[in-house]
């Protein structure tokens, strides 16, 4: 006769109804930072490369990258700050972000990238 514990498959349900419910949760929120973090890396790369464009241009390609990504408008206000050695790139906006069962969540992005030339 074969002893086998007492270990049932609740145990694995329960773990796989957690994962379930963090994705469907937190599906909604990590495509807002997932956005975020592009803007932001799209920032570094307009600070890296600033001296061969100018503020108006770096302005205005972001806001085109802005759009792309469907941000809201509010993102498309980029501050462009130069000095003797190095270029400040920022913005702010507010995402909303739908959650389900929650309603509406309201989160505020400060992406920024600097840059020393």
């Amino acid at each position: 006769m074969v002893r086998r514990r007492g270990v049932g498959s609740m145990g694995c349900l329960l773990w796989l109804v957690v994962i379930a419910a963090c994705v469907y949760f937190g599906g909604s929120y990590a495509n807002a930072y997932f956005d975020y973090y592009r803007y932001k890396d799209a920032m570094k790369q307009e600070a890296k490369f600033s001296l061969q464009h100018s503020d108006v241009q770096i302005q205005s390609r972001l806001r085109n990258f802005a759009d792309s990504l469907g941000l809201p408008a509010s993102a498309s206000r980029v501050r462009v700050r130069r000095g003797k050695s190095r270029v400040v790139i920022s913005g702010s906006y507010v995402q909303s972000i739908p959650v389900p069962l929650i309603g509406v969540r309201k989160v505020r992005f400060n992406p920024k990238a600097e840059a020393a030339f």
